[in-house]
């Protein structure tokens, strides 16, 4: 198998140190890093509670969320970091339950603990992708996303609210009954 050359010059490997020096200037920090972790609280001698709702403070301004993140040096760190579900913004906002034991990726916005949002939720053990079986137990059946398609699945209310709501879908299907199988509005 024959492959396009790449230069020798090219094929450096990037150096990230010498990026961040040319991005430098005063205010400006290029430092950003991620960490794991598990929503929850955690008490002033550093007992972790995964489970407790005071773990998600709903305000006017957003959400915010103790989480207890794992560090690369192996140390558990407790931050309070924002959630903004899924998008937020004046145009569209898809907001997504966070609940205690969620485990998320926290980003730590110019490496500064007080900067810290959180980017996404994350599957699991115990939060796997869901089978196609109601009240099947996890992990019992192939998961119901393949990568072939976008699915929502709930276990929340789901509320869609806007002035107009089109759908375009040659095959539409209504709790598990076809309801449109061709390319016509319904």
């Amino acid at each position: 198998m024959t492959g396009r050359r790449i230069p020798r010059g090219v094929r450096r490997v990037p150096d990230a140190s010498a990026m961040g020096h040319s991005m430098r200037a005063p205010g400006i920090d290029p430092r950003t890093w991620f960490a794991q972790g598990t929503v929850g609280t955690t008490t002033e001698d550093g007992t972790f509670n995964p489970t407790d709702d005071d773990a998600i403070h709903i305000t006017a301004e957003g959400v915010i969320v103790d989480v207890q993140i794992l560090t690369y040096a192996g140390e558990r760190w407790p931050v309070t970091a924002r959630y903004n579900g899924i998008c937020g913004g004046p145009g569209l906002t898809i907001y997504s339950p966070i609940r205690p034991g969620d485990e998320v990726l926290v980003a730590f916005a110019g490496g500064r603990m007080e900067a810290a949002f959180i980017l996404a939720r994350l599957n699991n053990p115990s939060a796997p992708i869901l089978g196609d079986t109601p009240g099947a137990t996890p992990g019992s059946q192939p998961p119901t996303w393949q990568n072939d398609r976008l699915v929502i699945n709930a276990t929340e209310p789901l509320q869609i609210k806007a002035p107009a709501l089109s759908i375009e879908a040659p095959m539409l299907s209504l709790n598990g009954r076809t309801v449109a199988n061709k390319p016509e509005p319904l």
